[in-house]
């Protein structure tokens, strides 16, 4: 019988349980290690089968526990993923991650073993899959928090509040986070913007009569070059400009990392399941290599070494946005 191993890596979103549970085949034997790939290194893996996610499936925590590690960066990481596998007689590793995790899966591709990777990541930011696991889940949590800044910006008018949201050097969470729970502007790595065009925004927003302001910023929309990963607090820098022009207190809102946890709502939990029985079909066929990515509303096998990060914005959201004065500034490197 086919032996499967599963590990989920990086940064944790919510949906993973569904995806799990749904490429359980009976023709196929499962064991899991918790840590990602460093765990199939150090940690003691265990069998599991559909019964085990019954508790976990609607659960924002995760079945097998996520880890950060450079392992798979080193000359010898790979190797020893390899040796490990082979040791616990395994014939094909799935792995859910990012980008990050889509290259230490290629990585192993090349160094002979059979890999899938599925695409779990709530900033969407994956070339080759329109939907990441966990990013429907968040978009909805940032809706909810600008939906409650807007109530509480008509209880005590005139306010302007910033709210700095997760993402990287992508503003695909920022922008249908944005869109969705409908924040008055958006600041997205991928524009560049002077702190007079927003205070320039924020004055138009008030004199057409907004009771308050809300604006959402990615964590890496102010000055990116100098952005570093985990970097948090860039609404600070910008509210500190911001308030000699405007001559007032901007209120500051952070999430933080509670943008990635919670329970799944229906969206990712039915798209997780989808892309969970879509890997359960492709492992019955002994068809490996690939990620399960997410094209034209269906589940689709894309090659390994087409998967990186995803560069720009989804440019139906972008454009809607722009043309709705949403996005001050001009696209960095366009002609736009």
């Amino acid at each position: 019988m086919l032996k499967a191993a599963v590990i989920t890596s990086g940064g944790d979103a919510s949906g993973v349980n569904a995806a799990i549970r749904m490429m359980i085949s009976v023709d196929v034997d499962y064991i899991g290690y918790h840590g990602g790939f460093e765990g199939i290194v150090n940690e003691t893996p265990f069998s599991f089968t559909k019964e085990d996610l019954i508790s976990w499936y609607n659960s924002g925590d995760l079945f097998l526990r996520s880890g950060r590690t450079d392992l798979m960066k080193t000359e010898t990481g790979p190797l020893q993923v390899k040796q490990a596998l082979m040791e616990q007689q395994v014939d094909v590793l799935i792995v859910f991650g990012g980008d990050g995790s889509a290259k230490g899966a290629l990585k192993l591709k090349e160094s002979g073993v059979n890999v899938i990777h599925v695409p779990m990541t709530i900033d969407n930011d994956i070339e080759g899959t329109d939907y990441t696991i966990g990013h429907k889940t968040a978009v909805e949590y940032i809706q909810q928090q600008i939906i409650r800044l807007r109530q509480t910006g008509r209880n005590l008018g005139g306010r302007v509040f910033i709210m700095e949201t997760f993402g990287g050097m992508s503003g695909q969470l920022t922008l249908a986070s944005g869109i969705a729970g409908n924040a008055d502007i958006l600041l997205l790595p991928e524009y560049d913007f002077s702190i007079s065009d927003i205070a320039a925004r924020i004055t138009q927003e008030k004199q057409a009569g907004r009771d308050s302001v809300i604006i959402l910023c990615t964590e890496s929309a102010f000055q990116p070059d100098e952005y570093k990963n985990g970097d948090q607090g860039v609404i600070s820098k910008i509210s500190e400009q911001l308030e000699p022009l405007l001559g007032e207190r901007i209120r500051q809102s952070i999430p933080g990392y509670t943008q990635r946890c919670g329970d799944p709502n229906m969206e990712d939990q039915l798209c997780a399941a989808r892309l969970g029985d879509f890997v359960r079909k492709k492992l019955e066929e002994e068809t490996y290599s690939f990620m399960a990515g997410w094209k034209d509303g269906s589940p689709c096998a894309v090659p390994l070494e087409h998967v990186r990060k995803k560069e720009g914005l989804d440019e139906e959201l972008a454009q809607a946005a722009k043309y709705q004065h949403l996005i001050p500034g001009e696209r960095r490197d366009s002609d736009e």
